[in-house]
């Protein structure tokens, strides 16, 4: 089970951080748009908009009538709102909490997230939400990331969120919706060194699965076995496998 009070706190720590570091997923919300598929997008409710890459890079395509934005940290109302700000003839509104657990309206014509049902303790019963919370021939795109994500700090720490592979979300997916699109990529970061990483996933909020205090000798531990799985002498990689879905509800 993902401790959602620790993730919930290290994104709220983020959030003034998040945007200029949060390159990979900025641009993970970009392709997802590029996949979207809407035919009617009156309603719109996104699950873990966070600061907002997604919302804006929806709302320059399309114009909804209502959108409701979704994330388990209560501040992020402040920067979504902004955006909303410029757009009076659009109905927003905002739901803090976990999406796993709030209960939303229905009669949705789009869902749309971006890197967060990974953090989700059970997918398969979320899209079955998603399912019933949208209307005939509405749309769920979404991104997570696949079984190579982050593979290094996992191999450095032993520890980490459980990805699922292409297939098995597919499958997933597959069990109630129509799949319109499924595919994956991989992003390669480069960073100085290892604690460079360990920045960057504070920076980020990304590192709300790691459950112990660390200590000096953590870090110096993790310096060792990081340098070890690197194949460059002069920097380190952290490995980002996102996974996009397109779906409908027949």
């Amino acid at each position: 089970m993902v401790d959602k009070i620790k993730v919930e706190n290290c994104f709220r720590k983020s959030i003034d951080t998040y945007n200029a570091n949060a390159t990979v997923q900025e641009k993970i919300c970009s392709n997802l748009m590029e996949l979207l598929y809407c035919p009617k997008h009156d309603k719109v409710l996104e699950i873990g908009c966070g600061t907002g890459f997604l919302t804006q890079a929806f709302l320059q395509k399309y114009s909804p009538k209502k959108y409701i934005a979704n994330d388990l940290v209560a501040d992020s109302k402040i920067s979504v709102k902004k955006i909303f700000e410029r757009m009076p003839n659009i109905d927003f509104s905002f739901v803090s909490g976990d999406a796993e657990k709030v209960e939303f309206e229905s009669s949705n014509d789009l869902i749309i997230s971006a890197s967060t049902v990974q953090w989700f303790d059970n997918l398969p019963r979320f899209l079955q939400k998603a399912y019933n919370l949208l209307s005939p021939g509405g749309v769920l795109i979404f991104s997570t990331f696949g079984t190579d994500n982050l593979n290094e700090i996992r191999s450095a720490c032993n520890s980490g969120l459980k990805y699922f592979s292409e297939k098995e979300i597919y499958d997933m997916v597959a069990e109630k919706f129509s799949v319109l699109e499924i595919k994956e990529e991989h992003h390669y970061l480069s960073f100085p060194k290892p604690l460079s990483v360990l920045r960057h996933m504070k920076l980020t909020g990304v590192n709300g699965n790691n459950k112990k205090i660390w200590q000096a000798k953590d870090f110096t531990e993790f310096d060792k076995k990081y340098r070890m799985l690197s194949k460059n002498q002069n920097d380190v990689t952290l490995t980002y496998n996102p996974v996009y879905v397109v779906a409908i509800k027949e």
